[in-house]
């Protein structure tokens, strides 16, 4: 398992995944790209972003599928 811990206050909030690490770690296989989780309040963060009607985003707040 990837050991890059993000630490705030001296406790883990956000956690790095590789697509490797989602796929084996939390048996989630969509491959979104590599992402940053904070568990604290389940935001996830795309590490290169994805395209959404011509603009980057790297959180899908807010965007209606």
């Amino acid at each position: 398992m990837l050991q890059n811990i993000i630490q705030m206050s001296g406790r883990t909030t956000y956690r790095y995944f590789t697509e490797e690490d989602l796929e084996k770690d939390l048996d989630i296989t969509s491959k979104p790209g590599d992402v940053i989780i904070n568990f604290t309040t389940k935001e996830v963060i795309s590490v290169n972003g994805f395209k959404y009607e011509g603009k980057i985003y790297y959180k899908a707040n807010g965007i209606a599928y």
